[in-house]
């Protein structure tokens, strides 16, 4: 099967869902939402739960180079739903990955994740450097190509806003990793800082990196930036451009996507 053939495959695979988001939000009772805040598409997770009962689906494409070696990354999918003011459900990933050579395409699928973001505490209006903070509980499941054991994480999350419309996130995180049969972990971090263009336009750069504590694994950095676009107040669609600086031959990638919520 050819690329373009697959790609309608794993489309094709997500209509279902599509669908059952789509009637959840028709039924969902209108009510005034917050500005909308998502994780895409930078390394750097949003600070912020979900709105109460309100579905947040966040979706995209990335085409990454590594060396001599071309990877497709359709779906990317993450879905939160707000049970709380301060509680929000996670289910990620199964993303299909494409990997073209001179003898065909090798494919696979990534596990799913399934986790829990919890909002420690906000900004506070009589401290401006008080930042948004919150905590992201969860483990990857064994339904995709790799390792058949749960790889569970936490991630700590900050953001803040700064005069003269910009803002600055970070995050802080930890995972249990296993791969070939051997367990380790894995710490990494982020800095992200965005810019209000217009009411509409936004932009970023963010420096992220990850350490593994195996000690024949080395350390990895990535620079990346891009746009966020706000079609209305509850879509938007996102561009990003990346590059990495640990390698033997430059890390390159380039996506697109979109957030939608309901």
């Amino acid at each position: 099967m050819n690329l373009l053939g697959l790609a309608k495959l794993s489309f094709l695979r997500f209509l279902p869902i599509l669908f059952l988001t789509g009637l959840i939000g028709r039924n969902a009772i209108a009510q005034e939402q917050p500005p909308l805040d998502a994780d895409r598409p930078d390394f750097t997770e949003s600070a912020i739960v979900v709105p109460r009962h309100s579905l947040q689906m966040e979706s995209g494409y990335t085409f990454s180079r590594s060396g001599k070696e071309n990877n497709h990354s359709i779906g990317e999918l993450l879905f939160r739903y707000g049970f709380a003011n301060w509680l929000e459900g996670r289910l990620a990933g199964d993303s299909l990955t494409i990997q073209p050579s001179s003898r065909g395409h090798s494919t696979g699928r990534e596990d799913i994740t399934l986790s829990m973001q919890i909002q420690l505490w906000r900004k506070s209006t009589s401290n401006k450097w008080r930042p948004n903070s919150s905590l992201i509980l969860g483990t990857t499941l064994p339904t995709g190509e790799g390792e058949n054991t749960l790889q569970p994480f936490a991630k700590w999350c900050l953001a803040w806003e700064i005069p003269l419309g910009f803002t600055a996130g970070t995050n802080f995180n930890y995972w249990h990793r296993r791969e070939e049969g051997t367990s380790f972990g894995e710490w990494a971090g982020s800095l992200s800082i965005g810019h209000a263009i217009t009411q509409r336009l936004n932009c970023y750069g963010e420096f992220y990196g990850f350490k593994p504590t195996h000690s024949n694994l080395s350390s990895t950095q990535y620079l990346d930036g891009g746009l966020t676009y706000l079609i209305t107040p509850s879509f938007r669609v996102d561009f990003r451009l990346g590059h990495g600086f640990t390698s033997t031959e430059p890390d390159f990638f380039i996506g697109a996507g979109f957030v939608k919520r309901w």
